[in-house]
């Protein structure tokens, strides 16, 4: 910013660094517009995103049709807003159907033996859960390779479904159900929000926040559980 930049796209990835960043920039007066992940205690910025609340309500609307009531839900350690929301809307969809199950563990790339040790109990035995909703497709990664070690099989003994749509979904074997994010729509809007920030086309103190839909992927790792 000592450069005098013209305007700001910021894409949270950790919140305190955003913050501390977008709070210099509103004191600068810097035009400036959030993407992907609202910084909550941040008012009257610009935001342009994915409406994950929505398509954690789709995904998990696609496993309950299929019969599934014991589902987990795999997110990540370090969680921003648009995570927490897609969590959200997954359990606003299950609390809708009576003899649901759902139960959040928290996993890692980075870790991925630690994340198979904390499936392993529950992905096994009697009370198994039948389905893994993750909140990104690295994670679903992390998910396959734990079901390869413990000798499930997806999607006859497990189902997944991802979020994002990333370029390795449709490549994983077998291919990743997910939940496509319009990754250029977003873009291409906020840098419009911002043009017209910049240029004065939006009124001062009338926050604009836009957020786009899910599309839902069938792909190959979701089906019926197995005995149903």
């Amino acid at each position: 910013m000592d450069r005098r930049v013209d305007g700001l796209l910021v894409r949270p990835f950790s919140v305190k660094m955003s913050e501390d960043y977008v709070h210099e920039a509103c004191e600068r007066s810097i035009p400036t517009v959030i993407v992907n992940s609202p910084l909550d205690s941040i008012g009257d910025l610009d935001f342009c995103g994915t409406d994950d609340v929505g398509g954690g309500r789709k995904a998990a609307r696609h496993l309950l049709d299929l019969g599934h009531r014991r589902i987990l839900h795999l997110t990540y350690l370090h969680q921003c807003t648009d995570v927490l929301s897609r969590e959200e809307g997954f359990r606003l969809e299950l609390e809708a159907v009576a003899g649901t199950s759902c139960l959040t563990v928290h996993g890692c790339v980075s870790k991925p033996t630690e994340t198979e040790n904390a499936l392993r109990e529950l992905l096994t035995g009697p009370d198994r859960y039948t389905a893994v909703f993750v909140a990104g497709d690295g994670l679903a990664e992390v998910v396959y390779l734990a079901a390869h070690r413990i000798g499930i099989r997806i999607p006859e003994e497990l189902s997944v479904i991802g979020f994002c749509d990333l370029a390795q979904a449709r490549y994983m074997i077998p291919p990743l159900t997910t939940m496509r994010q319009d990754g250029y729509g977003i873009g291409k809007r906020a840098a419009m929000m911002l043009f017209d920030r910049m240029s004065g086309g939006a009124k001062d103190g009338e926050a604009v926040s836009v957020r786009l839909r899910t599309e839902m992927i069938v792909r190959e790792s979701t089906a019926p559980p197995s005995g149903s």
